[in-house]
């Protein structure tokens, strides 16, 4: 009988590990349910769910509760964060659910792909490395450093993708692998910092051992037209085929918006795989005039500092300093404007500080290049180069306005091709036609002129500069430190001629008038607080 009583009491006493029929699935700690009993399975546990370490739990995971719901401590409960969720999912309006952004996931290190939020990839602390191609908009925090390695792609070319990073962030090129960052066609960077914050893109190799070309730079394709087709177009339009396989860009949305660029320094980039294959600091490929481009730094690249293959896009404030080939280089029909651009080249290396193509093979291509700039401040340094301040060819437009070019052993202005003197030329007046025009413009150079001779000339260079396009001036700008390397200083000295006397362009909103000639005004410099001039 001891031994029957004895049973019977076990037996009442595991009972309370159970919950009453009538009790519900979302209350597993209902007053009737003896919680100090430990359970031993899931099957103590049957109306509830789970044993979990003794206890009776609702839910093992978020995929055990309806409604999505949270597991929080065994809770079927509204999330409060993606921590709560858990298994990928970020917290969105109270519910657990796919990612959209990678800010949905919580940060710390974690990223959205495919939507689905999952840690990056890392070797060190306080690193992630980027790789392959994100097809959700992705987030890139100044808490961590991130790493391209090797290609990294924004979008699909098709879907709408944007990348977002924080002022203050840093994002390092990987040397081993060459890494470059390609924003897709229906992609967009959002690279918005400030002044206090630059977003840096930079070499991973430690300070002291950087070098130009350590990584592949900054590639931005866009939906603009160009002029130059490449065959097997996927879309049968005009488009064109990044060098360095950096994918298609063109279309026929001259007004298409790639995104931002506000306080970006772009350092020690630039890739050379062959003279036709090469990676610059920063390609614009037929990026649209939505686009914002303004205070921008490209330092020490191995290429060009920035390059445009046709389209719309314009720019105001780039800084390129140390570049190996060109500063600024267009082709492929790029018709933007440009306002306050200067360029600095190095004892070492650099060729010209603009090269300017309307296209390689068909000089006459259409859309025609024809960028409109003002403000400009290019100072040469290559000890052995041959380089111009600016050469024009290849039938290539160009309205020049207020700038200054110095230093270059080749001459300041180089104009070559009979195309490029024709372009610019009213047969039937014999006078410029207004689409070549370098006006208001400072020149000192060993130098200053360099053009071609033979048929098709209309024109020497000496008189497009000196008779046919009026205010400009050969002598010394007086610039306060324009070759000084580790803290220049671009603005006009008290007395510069460069200091006044700058042309007012009528009827284009997108230029500020201002008095001065050059890059830089003598009494607010632009550059100071925010760009870096370290050699590695």
């Amino acid at each position: 009988m001891r031994k029957l009583i004895l049973l019977a009491g076990l037996l009442l006493s595991l009972q309370a590990c159970y919950l009453e029929e009538k009790l519900q699935r979302s209350n597993p700690y209902d007053d009737q349910f003896d919680a100090t009993i430990n359970c031993r399975a899931d099957t103590d546990c049957a109306r509830v769910g789970f044993c979990v370490q003794g206890k009776c739990a609702q839910c093992k995971d978020s995929n055990d509760c309806a409604d999505q719901k949270a597991c929080v401590q065994g809770v079927c409960q509204t999330c409060q964060t993606a921590k709560d969720c858990g298994g990928g999912l970020a917290c969105l309006e109270g519910k657990c659910s796919a990612c959209k952004v990678s800010a949905d996931c919580g940060g710390a290190g974690q990223v959205c792909r495919d939507g689905t939020c999952s840690p990056c990839e890392s070797e060190e602390a306080g690193t992630c490395i980027l790789t392959g191609t994100y097809t959700d908009e992705l987030k890139l925090t100044a808490d961590i450093k991130w790493i391209l390695r090797g290609a990294v792609f924004i979008g699909d070319d098709v879907k709408s993708v944007a990348l977002r990073i924080e002022p203050g962030t840093t994002i390092v090129g990987e040397k081993q692998s060459t890494g470059v960052l390609i924003v897709r066609r229906n992609g967009k960077i959002f690279a918005e910092g400030t002044r206090e914050k630059p977003i840096v893109f930079t070499s991973s190799q430690p300070k002291g051992q950087r070098q130009r070309g350590d990584w592949g730079g900054l590639v931005i394709n866009g939906n603009a037209r160009l002029n130059n087709c490449v065959g097997g177009s996927p879309l049968g339009i005009c488009e064109g085929f990044g060098e360095g396989g950096t994918g298609w860009y063109g279309g026929t949305n001259d007004n298409d918006s790639s995104g931002v660029l506000r306080y970006v320094r772009v350092e020690f980039a630039g890739r050379l795989f062959s003279p036709d294959n090469e990676l610059n600091g920063i390609a614009f490929q037929a990026v649209g005039s939505g686009t914002t481009v303004e205070y921008v730094q490209v330092h020490m690249n191995a290429d060009d500092g920035v390059e445009f293959f046709g389209g719309t896009v314009s720019f105001k404030y780039i800084l390129v300093t140390g570049a190996e080939d060109d500063s600024l280089d267009w082709t492929d029909g790029w018709r933007g404007n440009g306002q306050f651009f200067i360029a600095q080249q190095y004892t070492d290396g650099g060729d010209c500080g603009i090269e300017a193509d309307n296209q390689e093979t068909n000089f006459d291509a259409t859309p025609r290049s024809g960028p409109t700039l003002s403000n400009l401040t290019f100072v040469g340094g290559n000890e052995a180069g041959t380089g111009a301040g600016a050469r024009l060819r290849r039938g290539t437009g160009a309205k020049i306005y207020n700038a200054i070019f110095m230093n270059y052993k080749g001459a300041c202005l180089r104009i070559d091709d009979a195309d490029t003197y024709k372009n610019g030329w009213d047969t039937a007046g014999s006078k410029l036609n207004g689409d070549l025009v370098v006006s208001n413009s400072i020149i000192q150079c060993p130098t200053n002129f360099k053009g071609a001779t033979g048929e098709g000339i209309n024109f020497t260079i000496e008189d497009f500069f000196n008779a046919l396009n009026p205010g400009n001036l050969i002598g010394d700008p007086m610039l306060t430190a324009p070759t000084n390397y580790k803290t220049p200083d671009f603005r006009p000295k008290d007395g510069s001629p460069a200091a006044s006397g700058a042309f007012q362009l009528q009827g284009n909103a997108f230029f500020d008038k201002v008095g001065f000639i050059g890059g830089v005004d003598p009494k607010a410099d632009w550059t100071t607080g925010w760009t870096n001039y370290d050699p590695n």
